[in-house]
């Protein structure tokens, strides 16, 4: 809540202690990849979207499971315009991709803008 160069400001006990469960929570919930995803949107209020390298999924698994993100794709339109992929050739082993995502987009849902936003305000996780 306090950042470098920024004004003091008084948390009270009930924020504190609201806070210190809530980081609890996340800590124990979600791994440091996924914290910082989190954080991201927590400074950045107006962003919706973040863009990752690669296929993250594995690395953001509990937040896409708990709905909190969800993968870009064509039916989000032209928000995810920026996915990165190369093809592969088709001699390789049966079990090999098709292609490697370079940059894939991550959504934030509705459900993360609650996360995000109870955050930001030190209320309590939903």
């Amino acid at each position: 809540m306090k950042r470098a160069g920024s004004a003091a400001r008084d948390i009270n006990a009930a924020s504190l202690k609201v806070i210190k469960a809530n980081q609890m929570e996340l800590a124990g919930r979600f791994g440091d990849i996924e914290r910082r995803v989190l954080e991201h949107f927590v400074r950045n209020p107006e962003e919706r979207l973040v863009f990752l390298p690669g296929d993250f999924d594995i690395l953001l698994m509990q937040l896409l499971d708990a709905g909190v993100l969800e993968r870009g794709s064509e039916e989000h339109g032209s928000v995810t315009d920026g996915l990165v992929a190369v093809a592969l050739p088709n001699d390789g082993p049966e079990d090999m991709p098709d292609m490697i995502i370079l940059r894939a987009a991550y959504l934030l849902t509705e459900i993360g803008a609650d996360y995000v936003s109870a955050i930001r305000d030190a209320r309590r996780l939903p």
